[in-house]
């Protein structure tokens, strides 16, 4: 069966993305966002993935919930 990053609600992605930086205590942006993606049964990363799930990291970190520290994501 086909899947779409689109069928995985905002929410639930920003959860996964919460639960990859708290079980990795620090994680570089660009892996976090690779492994959410495999984390969610992706076997291949689009452009639209990695844009799909870069704006829920922003949102996390917008919302204060991520730190961005020289590249590496932390939990706040």
């Amino acid at each position: 069966q086909y899947k779409k990053i689109e069928y995985i609600h905002p929410e639930e992605l920003r959860q996964g993305i919460l639960y990859v930086v708290k079980n990795s205590y620090g994680i570089e942006a660009t892996e976090l966002v690779k492994e959410v993606i495999r984390m969610f049964g992706f076997e291949r990363t689009t452009s639209n993935m990695l844009r799909t799930v870069q704006i829920q990291v922003e949102s996390l970190i917008s919302g204060g919930k991520i730190i961005n520290d020289n590249g590496v994501l932390r939990l706040t």
